[in-house]
């Protein structure tokens, strides 16, 4: 297992109309303990006001942003991100949403999943919500493993609720 402090991990926002509670975001990603990462912010498209409400966050060494020309939407912005962590040749990229908060320990339980588990492509976490007005509610998603088979399955039966509809 690698030493926390030295795995390069970067943590990549892709932003489109954050400017509300991007600030609440970056506060938490900074605060991350015990790992050494980057943050990349990739601002989708003309979107001036969430770029504003980051600008300040850019005098923090760790912190870079860019403004894609064009509106990328949700996938494609994520992929710019992940280009951002392949260029920087990070060992770990993580996709920070936008509108989360996360705690000062994410990061470093994060890499302890990945490093104990080397096969893996990737590592998630539950999710604690809030701002609801009924109780707080923990989602949960069972972890991926077996033969490609049996994760390929598991992917489509456990993880992903679509439907395919006949035009």
């Amino acid at each position: 297992m690698k030493d926390n402090r030295r795995a390069k991990i970067n943590v990549g926002i892709p932003v489109w109309n954050a400017a509300p509670f991007i600030g609440e975001t970056l506060d938490s990603v900074l605060k991350q303990r015990d790992v050494s990462f980057t943050v990349f912010i990739s601002i989708d498209g003309s979107d001036l006001v969430s770029a504003k409400a980051c600008r300040p966050f850019l005098a923090d060494s760790r912190v870079r942003m860019t403004i894609q020309k064009q509106r990328l939407g949700w996938v494609r912005n994520s992929a710019a991100v992940l280009a951002a962590a392949l260029a920087d040749e990070a060992d770990y990229a993580c996709i920070q949403p936008h509108d989360d908060v996360i705690d000062e320990d994410y990061l470093a339980e994060l890499l302890v999943a990945a490093e104990s588990n080397p096969a893996a492509a990737v590592v998630y976490s539950d999710l604690l919500t809030f701002g609801y007005t009924g109780p707080e509610c923990i989602i949960s998603q069972p972890s991926v493993i077996g033969s490609s088979q049996e994760r390929g399955l598991a992917l489509l039966s456990e993880h992903y609720n679509g439907s395919l509809i006949a035009a």
